[in-house]
């Protein structure tokens, strides 16, 4: 029987992007042998509110910036052009459109999203549409109401991360250098735009 072309979707603000995104791309593409990892940056989150000045078309471009290097991966700017809120549901129903029914579609979460699951637009025909790679986030377990979905979950263990893009905001709003924790690209296109810099 001929394999399924396995995808990944990686939804996210990526304000900024970093280091650990990318990470998790990586291992996520390894272990499910994705044939390619898609970046999606969200236009309009539901479940987040983005305060800084920084506009959907700045974040997709570092993103496009940050996944130059890596095989496999890119980035879609399909909640850009999509109105209203960002839904993954309607993000998922459109690369099913694309690829076809003889892809695998895998949507790449943190266990701290995990546990919000459910509040997600149309959860039921999401989870009938992929399947997630969950990231086991610390302090953030998988709990047990969440068994009876393991067959729609790839669970993979990540080590502890100390920084996060609301971490790398705060940084640059001291002044400290992130160079440590984004790409070199993505580092220059923020201090070139003068983004996430105390007012």
């Amino acid at each position: 029987m001929k394999k399924k072309c396995a995808i990944g979707i990686f939804g996210g603000t990526f304000n900024p992007i970093h280091n650990v995104h990318l990470e998790m791309a990586k291992l996520a593409k390894k272990k499910l042998d994705l044939k390619k990892v898609i970046f999606v940056p969200a236009a309009r989150p539901p479940h987040k509110k983005i305060e800084e000045k920084v506009t959907p078309e700045e974040r997709y471009r570092m993103t496009c910036l940050a996944v130059i290097p890596w095989a496999g991966f890119c980035v879609s700017d399909e909640e850009l052009k999509q109105p209203g809120k960002s839904y993954s549901v309607k993000t998922v129903e459109s690369f099913k459109g694309k690829f076809g029914p003889g892809a695998e579609i895998f949507f790449i979460i943190g266990s701290d999203s995990l546990t919000e699951l459910f509040t997600w637009r149309k959860i039921d025909r999401l989870l009938r549409l992929c399947k997630f790679i969950v990231f086991r986030r610390p302090n953030f377990p998988i709990k047990s109401p969440m068994k009876h979905l393991k067959d729609k979950l790839e669970i993979i263990p990540m080590l502890p991360q100390k920084i996060s893009s609301t971490e790398i905001r705060k940084m640059i709003k001291n002044g400290r250098s992130i160079s440590r924790f984004v790409p070199a690209t993505v580092e220059r296109f923020i201090q070139k735009r003068k983004l996430y810099r105390a007012s």
